[in-house]
């Protein structure tokens, strides 16, 4: 995406409390295009003509596995990261035991996490925001709209956000499937620099949840085997709160 000059970068964050992805792409030269070409990467990883090789998942592991180390990295940092545990429920030794999680993912089960957890942020029932100057703003609503869900996508200038933001004390969220009756500001962006994220809900573990475009990517390994589940559910095991 970057090497194409589509966008500055991207972000893909998963938000485990709240059961969402976000996708986030920053600073595109052409939001459009830049949505249209990750979701094209999705579709070409989903569908197999694109695969996921071992040096890559190798990669992304690595990284992973610094990030979430760096987080405890400092004695304050760690001793945060126990105290917030204790409100939160996660177990004392929630980053080893993730740490290994990290550790024992392969490639299939990369692919299993795309089909059923990345291709729903292309769904129409996805929650898409925009954030971009003024001048083409109804220009990316007519476009990304139509791309996304095939209707414009709904314009609040800044004015009219900032009314809304302080009328009333109600509280704006974005990111949960539903419907777009409710919407969260993004950062302001430079000029002719916009940012979008689109964000669904982590719920769609095993296809539950999919709908749309994600649909005809059906994941039929054996995570997604109802007998598979049902062992899973009976197995006894403690379920972490964060996976």
């Amino acid at each position: 995406l970057r090497g194409a000059g589509l966008t500055y970068g991207s972000a893909l964050n998963n938000l485990s409390e709240m059961e969402q992805l976000q996708l986030t792409l920053y600073r595109c030269g052409d939001a459009t295009a830049a949505y249209a070409a990750a979701k094209e990467i999705i579709v070409e990883y989903a569908s197999g003509k694109a695969s996921i090789s071992q040096i890559d998942l190798d990669g992304a592991k690595s990284s992973l596995t610094y990030s979430i180390i760096s987080n405890t990295a400092s004695k304050p940092t760690a001793v945060s990261s126990q105290w917030v545990a204790g409100y939160t429920g996660v177990q004392a030794d929630y980053t080893a035991w993730l740490l290994s999680q990290v550790d024992e993912v392969g490639t299939a089960d990369a692919l299993h996490a795309l089909k059923v957890h990345l291709t729903p942020l292309f769904d129409s029932a996805a929650v898409l925001v925009v954030s971009s100057p003024a001048g083409k703003a109804k220009e990316l609503a007519i476009s990304l709209g139509e791309a996304h869900t095939g209707e414009p996508l709904p314009v609040l200038m800044e004015d009219e956000l900032s009314a809304k933001l302080s009328g009333g004390g109600t509280t704006l969220n974005v990111g949960q499937f539903g419907g777009p009756e409710e919407l969260q500001p993004l950062p302001t962006t430079e000029e002719g620099a916009p940012t979008m994220t689109t964000s669904g809900t982590g719920k769609s573990a095993g296809g539950h949840g999919k709908s749309g475009f994600s649909k005809q990517f059906k994941c039929e390994c054996p995570k997604c085997d109802p007998a598979f589940q049902v062992k899973i559910a009976f197995s006894g095991k403690p379920k972490p709160l964060m996976s």
